[in-house]
């Protein structure tokens, strides 16, 4: 059963963000992909690296009242499961209030799910694009295919001069991806809705150690301005975009 909370506060009704039925239907059908792709989603990992209570005076780790240690802070690590779930949520909140991507890009024809051999294609893919007047940000993330041992494919948010399908197609074919793409228009900018992209870095941890060697140790490739621009006119780092959405959001919910 899909819930109706707020995907950004598990466990609260939040006026941020609802589930709508288009939503629904679509986390079903990406849940059960990452279901039969990588098995059940791991609910409760622990954190790698926590930060434990201390009594400095002994050395001894505090204990609460049932016995269970008494963790003061998680590692915020993008390498930790259960840490990257949460900061994989601010990243798509900054995506959805900050970047607003315009468009959903898919490129299929990956021959590889090692980054050492993808990264030059992406690269020549991004070149054609230029070389044809399209030049653009971009935050993608490579996913390996499902059912198909040894290829990949590769999901962009993007805005701006974005290509058409067709463009897209030819630019591909001529980097070695294969001219199997998708252009769609982003129609809502929901938080959960702009995980898409990194979907496979969250479920459990085979997905997570696949989706690392995919895209070379990396969570996020995003191109210079991607993020927009800050005050001074200079492109906007993800972790300033990270802040800057926890801000609109806070002053959006009241």
């Amino acid at each position: 059963m899909i819930n109706t909370l707020c995907a950004l506060h598990p466990g609260q009704h939040c006026s941020c963000y609802y589930y709508n039925q288009f939503n629904q239907a679509r986390l079903l059908t990406t849940e059960g992909r990452l279901l039969r792709q990588y098995g059940p989603r791991e609910d409760a990992p622990d954190c790698i690296s926590p930060v434990f209570a201390v009594n400095y005076g002994t050395g001894e780790i505090l204990r609460g009242a049932a016995g269970q240690v008494e963790v003061l802070q998680t590692c915020r690590s993008f390498a930790c499961l259960r840490c990257s779930r949460s900061k994989i949520r601010e990243v798509a909140r900054a995506i959805a209030l900050v970047a607003r991507p315009t468009h959903l890009l898919t490129v299929t024809g990956m021959p590889s799910q090692d980054w050492t051999e993808i990264q030059p294609l992406i690269t020549a893919l991004r070149k054609n694009l230029t070389r044809d007047g399209h030049r653009f940000p971009w935050l993608f993330g490579v996913e390996p295919n499902p059912g198909d041992p040894g290829r990949a494919h590769l999901h962009a948010w993007a805005h701006g001069n974005v290509p058409d399908e067709r463009t897209l197609g030819v630019a591909a074919s001529r980097a070695g991806l294969g001219s199997v793409v998708q252009v769609k228009p982003v129609r809502r900018r929901t938080y959960g809705g702009m995980a898409y992209v990194l979907k496979g870095k969250t479920w459990n941890s085979d997905s997570r150690e696949q989706f690392r060697v995919a895209n070379g140790h990396r969570t996020v490739h995003a191109s210079p301005g991607f993020w927009g621009q800050n005050n001074a006119r200079r492109n906007r780092r993800m972790v300033d975009a990270v802040v800057l959405a926890k801000h609109r959001h806070w002053r959006a919910a009241g």
